[in-house]
């Protein structure tokens, strides 16, 4: 599988920004490629939570779809802190019609170039199946303008108790802390995969 993710992103009056961007995954096995796009809004209510409002939209396995969701942010020091996100859509069979996501990361060393992250979430599809993940991911920022990232995440589905495993590594180019570019490949043992966007926050 091969993905790509383009996008731009304005700061607005210091504290909000708007992003936007384009999506391409090219599938293999004989599934159509998927492609799309999406909006995404963050508003900074207060020093210590911010609130991220997501519109994406995809074309994937014949069927198309629009995913709406909410995030909020909050800062426990300048090295913790937690994002709770909430999710559902129309249309589109792929997207999920509810889930729910948490996350608590944490910035490690002096400089606080590393950056970890454990998760777990919850999805109901669709579908007569719902998910369930764990995940950890870690976000290393050079001194040159790049940032390396790399996570594994493990899901089990029912009904049956199917579990599988998936990996991703990705590279970002920045320029004055904004992401120009990201490139990220990944890996699963399992056809099934939430389709999203590349995030980070230092």
């Amino acid at each position: 599988m091969i993905c790509g993710v383009v996008l731009g992103r304005i700061a607005i009056a210091g504290e909000h920004e708007i992003e936007g961007g384009g999506i391409y995954y090219d599938l293999t096995d004989g599934f159509e490629s998927t492609s799309g796009e999406y909006f995404s809004a963050r508003i900074e209510s207060s020093p210590i939570n911010s609130w991220v409002i997501d519109v994406t939209s995809l074309d994937r396995f014949g069927d198309d779809g629009t995913q709406y969701s909410l995030a909020n942010t909050h800062i426990f020091s300048d090295r913790t802190f937690t994002r709770f996100s909430i999710a559902s859509s129309s249309d589109g069979f792929f997207w999920p019609r509810l889930r729910v996501d948490g996350s608590l990361r944490h910035k490690w060393f002096e400089d606080k170039s590393l950056v970890t992250t454990v998760g777990e979430g919850y999805c109901d599809a669709k579908d007569a199946h719902e998910d369930k993940w764990g995940y950890v991911e870690a976000s290393y920022y050079f001194r040159s303008p790049f940032v390396l990232q790399g996570g594994m995440q493990v899901n089990v589905s029912d009904p049956g108790s199917v579990s599988s495993t998936s990996g991703w590594i990705a590279a970002t180019y920045l320029r004055n802390e904004i992401r120009i570019m990201s490139l990220r490949v990944g890996a699963n043992n399992d056809r099934r995969w939430f389709v999203g966007r590349i995030e980070f926050r230092r």
